[in-house]
């Protein structure tokens, strides 16, 4: 008897610690071969929690005649939902949403969950380090529970370098021409040709272009300048088209409210329309 009643002891004991170990960990559907804590919520894909926070600052070396970027912040949520700030030195700041994909969701929780778990960091020295950029991660679990991950330079640790790499790819830095080119949109008032409007445009699909009255006065008709690069600078800005299958360009210098643009003679060339009330 007494033997029996160990043996069910004993098999009750497997029973708890199989049920342990079951519960340790679940699988969450959104994240196909990845886990959250049990704690996670059954719904975690369609909540709006935060899951990471992001920060990524310039240590320089700075162009400080152009519109060089300053720092960064990406908070994403566990639904993949993705808030990007960034600030420039010129231009200011620039803020959009975007949606993280369902292949570099997972990945980027499963790489900030290795950073947690092996601390990569702790290896590392980066005393000589004294530009480029620095970043900072903030982990927040599915009970939005805080934990300070990681700050400082990132390179050689590879899912640090993985999650920045993947964040960047959805922000508007490598926009920077477009995002130059909206200071500027609008429409301007020629002042040495009366009744004459320049404009400054985007079509519905991006395209950015610029509209001149025509030179012509038996031909009416508008010139249309498609814009390929704009180039802000402290005091001017260049805006390349093509003409012709060749790139050419217009350089202004514009006043500090960007309202007023003139030539390289000093002369006003355009004015806001708004300006004129």
């Amino acid at each position: 008897m007494a033997r029996r009643m160990c043996l069910i002891s004993i098999l009750l004991c497997l029973a708890l610690v199989t049920g342990c170990s079951l519960k340790k960990n679940v699988i969450y559907d959104g994240f196909p071969n990845h886990t959250l804590p049990v704690t996670s919520k059954p719904d975690l894909a369609l909540s709006d929690a935060v899951m990471l926070k992001v920060s990524c600052t310039n240590e320089g070396p700075f162009d400080w005649d152009a519109d060089y970027w300053k720092e960064s912040e990406y908070i994403l949520h566990y639904n993949g939902r993705l808030e990007i700030t960034e600030k420039y030195s010129l231009s200011g700041e620039s803020k959009t949403v975007k949606k993280i994909d369902n292949v570099d969701l997972p990945d980027i929780y499963s790489s900030i969950i290795s950073v947690i778990e092996r601390e990569p960091y702790k290896d590392k020295d980066y005393s000589n380090y004294n530009d480029g950029s620095t970043w900072g991660f903030v982990y927040y679990d599915p009970d939005g529970t805080a934990k300070h991950v990681y700050s400082g330079y990132t390179d050689g640790i590879e899912d640090l370098e993985f999650i920045q790499k993947t964040l960047i790819k959805y922000g508007d830095k490598a926009n920077l021409p477009d995002r130059a080119f909206k200071l500027f949109e609008g429409d301007y008032f020629c002042p040495d040709k009366e009744g004459s409007f320049v404009k400054f445009r985007h079509e519905t699909d991006g395209t950015r272009f610029i509209i001149l009255p025509s030179q012509d006065s038996e031909n009416k008709e508008a010139i249309k300048l498609t814009v390929t690069d704009v180039r802000l600078e402290k005091d001017h800005v260049t805006f390349t088209y093509e003409k012709d299958g060749k790139p050419e360009s217009l350089s202004f210098k514009y006043s500090d409210d960007k309202n007023t643009l003139t030539n390289q003679n000093g002369e006003t060339k355009y004015v806001r329309k708004a300006q004129l009330a």
